[in-house]
């Protein structure tokens, strides 16, 4: 399923880290969160072709999931 929103393109990211887990958007398959253990988020919106990572770190991550509005 593909957004019906404008998302802005990014170059490739690179994950530097090790992924501790994934969460994926229940609504859109193409929206995806990867985590390290050590708190550094990414998110892609085209099943992972092209990744950002947030600018927010965090302490410490060990489990993730959306929750609706």
């Amino acid at each position: 399923m593909k957004s019906s929103h404008s998302v802005p393109r990014c170059r490739a990211w690179t994950i530097n880290a090790t992924v501790w887990g994934l969460t994926t958007h229940p609504a859109e398959a193409d929206r995806i969160v990867a985590f390290s253990l050590f708190g550094e988020v990414y998110v892609t919106e085209d099943a992972g072709a092209s990744w950002r990572k947030i600018a927010r770190e965090f302490g410490e991550i060990r489990a993730a999931a959306w929750v609706p509005n």
